[in-house]
């Protein structure tokens, strides 16, 4: 007995037909599948962004202070007396744009002049004589965000000038400007008529949350000045930074190790 032969195109058709009398998914059906589809993208983005709020909430922080200074201390030579006079800052204004509180410690000014023949000798680093200018500073404390601006005054009396032979209360009634009195010493006493030179150095001392105590020294300015000047000058002052803006104290991140 001959079997009966399905031609292709019929096995086809039958097949096309099948297809079409099954039920069609619904709208809300492929609205399900779609939003299935997109869910998983947004829940791995959402984790992301979950995480990295929480790193940075944690585990970053950035510490930035800038320091704007009242009044930058100013030399001065009375040549009578052969002494430096001296005067400070009169105030200072921080700025913390970091995300951490800092404390400010303390602030001392410094004055170095060179010694005798001294070649390797580094402003406010390295080398020199050193006198220092005593600061009533109160530690502050910055807020992230915060501006504060700190009154300072110099400590005066005799047992801070650095010069013994002179009575610093009678210069003082002569020129009431002036916090100090250094004595001319090292290259700037042996030294005849050139110029006499000196350097004038803030040190801050600071303190993160972290425990971390950490000392900033600026060279605020090179002061010279001839032997054979008038009996009181002014020493010219050559400025390490610009005055009239803020200059960067502290710089460090949980990347960035901390930087002057």
């Amino acid at each position: 007995m001959s079997q009966n032969v399905v031609p292709p195109g019929v096995l086809e058709f039958r097949e096309r037909l099948k297809r079409l009398s099954e039920p069609r998914s619904t709208i809300a059906e492929r609205t399900k599948a779609f939003l299935a589809w997109l869910g998983s993208p947004v829940a791995w983005l959402a984790l992301f962004i979950s995480a990295a709020t929480a790193y940075y909430n944690i585990f970053y922080y950035v510490d930035e202070v800038r320091v704007s200074i009242d009044e930058l201390p100013m030399v001065f030579f009375n040549k009578e007396a052969n002494v430096f006079m001296v005067t400070g800052p009169k105030s200072f204004a921080f700025v913390n744009t970091g995300t951490r509180a800092i404390l400010i410690q303390k602030v001392e000014l410094d004055f170095n002049q060179p010694l005798e023949k001294e070649t390797a000798r580094v402003p406010c680093k390295v080398g020199g004589i050193w006198r220092g200018l005593d600061l009533q500073f109160a530690p502050t404390v910055l807020k992230p965000g915060e501006i504060s601006a700190v009154p300072v005054t110099s400590r005066l009396g005799n047992n801070l000038v650095y010069a013994p032979q002179v009575k610093f209360d009678e210069l003082k009634q002569k020129h009431p400007y002036i916090d100090s009195v250094i004595d001319v010493q090292g290259n700037n006493a042996s030294v005849q008529t050139s110029e006499m030179t000196l350097d004038s150095c803030l040190r801050f001392v600071i303190i993160t949350p972290d425990g971390a105590m950490d000392q900033v020294r600026m060279h605020v300015a090179n002061y010279t000045v001839n032997k054979s000047s008038p009996p009181q000058n002014s020493a010219g002052a050559s400025y390490q930074f610009n005055p009239d803006s803020p200059v960067s104290l502290l710089r460090a991140s949980s990347f960035r190790s901390k930087t002057e």
